[in-house]
């Protein structure tokens, strides 16, 4: 049974090793999918720039808060007078 080739969906099987089949057979091809390319370059651009902007814009109103958070207790804590009053 070693080395026999089993067909399992797009993969095929030897032994206990899975062997990827090529879909495509050049880069063009890849990118066009059939006539479907657009419709999933899309797709994919779309979800990469909303997983960028979940992970940039969390991190955008951290840094904001904190740098306003810093400036209200640097105020709260400077000294009414300033130096040298008295």
């Amino acid at each position: 049974m070693s080395g026999a080739l089993y067909s399992l969906g797009e993969t095929a099987v030897r032994g206990d090793a899975l062997a990827m089949q090529i879909q495509f057979e050049n880069v063009s091809d890849f990118l066009t999918m059939s006539g479907h390319g657009i419709y999933v370059w899309i797709a994919v651009f779309f979800s990469l720039t909303m997983l960028i902007a979940l992970i940039l814009f969390p991190l955008y109103v951290h840094a904001k808060v904190s740098k306003e958070a810093r400036i209200d207790q640097h105020k709260t804590t400077a000294p009414l007078g300033g130096e040298g009053s008295g």
